[in-house]
């Protein structure tokens, strides 16, 4: 249950190569996890947007740094809660920062391969859903 009311969203921002030419697809690679720089385990970083307009989402983009070298996302994807595989991978709300969420539980796949499968399941999903940010 999410302290932000529901139904839940959850989105993923993207950088320009995580997105297909026309903008209408998200690449695989946009959910392939990395290991967190702390505890080595395997996540991918969304974030809880339930009740925000594009312009609060977008302000969770830049006031968090989410990008490398504080380049700002080309866009986000979100998956809603009902179209969420959380039988495939878990979710951990730990809202570091504001509404930050993991997803964990790649370990359970003993290879790249697997893993990428489940990646390539969450960018079909996502892919319903893309928003374009205009930086």
């Amino acid at each position: 249950m999410s302290k932000y009311g529901s139904p839940e969203e959850y989105a993923r921002f993207l950088r320009k190569r995580f997105l297909k030419s026309d903008n209408t697809r998200v690449a695989t690679n946009a959910f392939i996890p990395s290991p967190n720089k702390n505890t080595g385990r395997l996540e991918v970083s969304c974030f809880e947007v339930q009740g925000l307009n594009k312009s609060l989402i977008k302000n969770i983009a830049t006031t968090n740094s989410i990008s490398p070298n504080n380049k700002p996302p080309a866009a986000y994807s979100v998956i809603f809660e009902e179209d969420f595989p959380n039988e495939i991978i878990k979710l951990e709300k730990n809202y570091v920062p504001d509404r930050h969420i993991d997803l964990i539980g790649w370990e359970r796949y003993d290879s790249k391969e697997l893993q990428k499968q489940v990646a390539m399941q969450l960018a079909e999903i996502s892919s319903k859903n893309i928003n374009l940010l205009d930086f």
